[in-house]
């Protein structure tokens, strides 16, 4: 995972995101607002339910 702080981009190793009690990750806020959020997620690729109704795009996905 990479986080900005302090504007820099900063490495989070998984490790440290996970709780050692329950095993799950930890939850972080964003703000939504913020103008690096938004160009982060115009950037990320985000999966439908249509790309789970196509078997040949599933089995890409499946073959990842």
């Amino acid at each position: 995972m990479v986080s900005i702080q302090n504007g820099r981009f900063t490495p989070i190793p998984f490790t440290q995101m996970v709780d050692p009690v329950s095993g799950r990750a930890k939850e972080r806020m964003v703000d939504i607002t913020a103008q690096s959020y938004q160009i982060a997620r115009q950037y990320m690729i985000r999966l439908s339910d249509e790309d789970f109704k196509d078997p040949v795009a599933l089995g890409r996905c499946a073959a990842l």
